[in-house]
């Protein structure tokens, strides 16, 4: 995937996202986007927005 379509993607996984994250506390802005994910598409789990989402999907487990 290119990187203009890895940023749309970002884009509209963020704008769906965006009313659910702040109810749960996450502030995510549109620069934040590219650090969720890693150049190889994959997560980011050094980033603390990604260790946050994955700490609330685990709880809602």
């Amino acid at each position: 995937m290119d990187w203009l379509d890895r940023v749309l993607l970002g884009q509209l996984a963020l704008k769906i996202a965006k009313r659910e994250l702040k109810d749960a506390g996450i502030a995510v802005r549109q620069s934040d986007v590219q650090a969720l994910s890693t150049g190889e598409m994959t997560l980011n789990h050094a980033s603390t927005v990604v260790q946050k989402m994955m700490k609330l999907c685990k709880e809602s487990l």
